[in-house]
């Protein structure tokens, strides 16, 4: 049989030598058989199984002879490679020593994806695999064999090749390959055929999600209770709490079933909760990477150790001055300033990734500079939010503290050192604009879910409609045929046609939560959002 030059086999790689091999090979290269083999033969297999294969370059192209011109060495080229990946047409020695390369290359290859995996979540559901490089923020899909070999790797620990052949009919010859060409494929990420299919536009993956109705991301509220107690703070009064450990464990089986892959955690301040560091390895060790919100204040060495050693995605930290005075004012906690700024130093130089979150109001609003420089200082990004979302809790006012005008948005956007909303502005200058063709105020119900301290399912933090309760059914029922959640995805998440047709819909976010919040309805539109999103516009369009 003939090469056909596909090339496969060679990024593969070990190809096995005979002995004619070894001496045809070394004489082309004009080399003596001990510098041959010292040279180009993989000492690992040798000393392993006394094995004779040739070295293969697994951060490159395979085996070492191969170039971009193809194979250096074609007209020697070994028995094995005229012939592989059907071992049967050669004699019962060689063939052995041919089973035994591949399982040595697959078991390489397995513990490099190990590596990889160390910073992903995957999930698998049906023919179809996914995840997210949370270190690199990429998102991808795996095709059914590139599924296959990463679940078997996470739950065992190597590619069980013979179960795989077993189920699909298949020679494990043929399966060995495939499977070998997308570990490869894996670690390189630059296959122009490639089975992980990496989504650089987010919205090619989530829609996957939106459509599918599969809850990528949970938030997870476990408490009411914070030791701050921010004048713009948005939650209802603290009620009975039901999560519990046991609770918890059960949720994060139904959810890992239903496909999520990443919680994130907030309250109140998680870390008030009782056992919370618990939870966080509970998470990992069900495969989910964690977020969390908090003001950072709690976070002991202790705690820090536990962040550094599972999946952290970011934690998010709220910020509200560059100076004591201002940020305790809003906090209403003496000292929460100094131990705010002292956990972030503390994160950031273990590593653990980390983000200011800084609502913008009237008691701060002079901050913004201050705030991007210390986060500069720091080494950290941070966001600005000058939208505050009304209070559930109808004895506190928060919507008389917005803060947001033209002027004050103006101001902020052409200061280089804030640069506010540079990257829509560039959206503007590029055409472009932040709603698309959006039919849906957001997704959230449809790919992500929020689960409330007492267990009440809701679309999310700011939107507070009852879904049902997890201490009452179960998620996977509730997800799927609760009213209220059908309702929402079918009329309530729409946007309004107030909305499509107002000059500022391209540069507006219309998020039903505000009027929620004062009214328990979702028929109509938030005078806070829409404010925020006409000044915004007129902004966007002088810039």
């Amino acid at each position: 049989m003939n090469c056909i030059e596909c090339q496969r086999c060679c990024k593969w790689g070990h190809a096995v030598l005979s002995d004619d091999d070894i001496e045809s090979i070394s004489n082309h290269l004009h080399l003596s058989t001990a510098s041959f083999i010292d040279q180009y033969v993989d000492t690992d297999i040798k000393l392993a199984h006394g094995v004779i294969a040739i070295r293969s370059d697994l951060n490159s192209s395979g085996c070492v002879f191969l170039t971009n011109d193809g194979c250096s060495i074609y007209e020697v080229r070994p028995t094995k490679c005229a012939t592989f990946p059907r071992t049967e047409h050669l004699d019962a020695e060689l063939s052995t020593i041919c089973h035994i390369a591949r399982d040595m290359e697959l078991e390489n290859l397995a513990t490099r994806v190990r590596n990889c995996i160390k910073t992903s979540a995957f999930r698998f559901r049906g023919d179809v695999g996914y995840g997210i490089d949370y270190k690199l923020n990429k998102y991808f899909f795996l095709d059914e064999i590139g599924s296959l070999a990463v679940n078997d790797i996470i739950c065992k620990g190597f590619v069980d090749i013979a179960n795989i052949a077993s189920t699909y009919g298949v020679k494990e010859s043929i399966v060995s390959e495939d499977i070998a060409l997308f570990l490869r494929q894996f670690i390189d990420n630059n296959s122009p055929n490639d089975p992980i299919r990496e989504c650089h536009n987010d919205e090619s993956f989530f829609s996957y999600f939106t459509e599918k109705k599969i809850p990528l991301s949970a938030t997870i509220e476990v408490t009411e209770a914070c030791n701050e107690d921010c004048i713009h703070c948005y939650r209802p009064s603290p009620k009975r709490e039901a999560w519990s450990i046991d609770l918890f464990t059960r949720t994060c089986v139904e959810l890992s079933q239903l496909g999520c892959l990443q919680i994130d955690f907030t309250g109140g301040e998680p870390f008030l909760k009782k056992g919370f560091i618990d939870y966080l390895k509970i998470a990992d060790s069900h495969g989910f990477i964690v977020s969390i919100l908090t003001n950072a204040t709690l976070i002991d060495d202790d705690a820090i150790q536990v962040l550094k050693n599972i999946k952290v995605r970011t934690i998010y930290v709220s910020l509200y001055s560059d100076t004591a005075d201002v940020h305790d004012a809003i906090t209403r906690l003496p000292g929460s300033f100094d131990n705010t700024l002292s956990t972030l130093k503390k994160l950031a130089k273990n590593n653990i990734p980390v983000f200011i979150n800084a609502p913008i109001m009237a008691a701060n609003k002079d901050s913004t500079a201050g705030i991007k420089k210390l986060a500069d200082e720091i080494g950290l990004d941070v966001k600005f939010a000058y939208k505050i979302t009304p209070s559930y809790n109808k004895l506190i006012q928060t919507k008389n503290i917005n803060v947001f005008s033209k002027q004050e948005l103006m101001k902020n956007i052409s200061d280089p050192t804030v640069a506010l909303y540079s990257e829509l502005i560039e959206l503007k200058k590029a055409g472009q604009t932040i709603t698309k063709d959006r039919v849906r105020s957001c997704d959230a119900g449809f790919r992500s879910i929020t689960i409330s301290p007492e267990g009440d399912i809701i679309p999310c933090t700011a939107l507070r409609l009852g879904c049902g309760n997890i201490t009452e059914d179960n998620l996977s029922t509730l997800w799927a045929e609760n009213m209220n959640m059908l309702y929402w995805r079918e009329k309530g998440s729409l946007v309004k046609d107030e909305c499509k047709s107002c000059s500022s819909y391209d540069f507006c976010e219309p998020c039903p939560a505000g009027y929620f919040a004062e009214h328990n309805s979702l028929d109509g539109i938030d005078e806070t959002t829409c404010g925020f999103g006409k000044i915004f516009n007129s902004c966007v369009t002088c810039s």
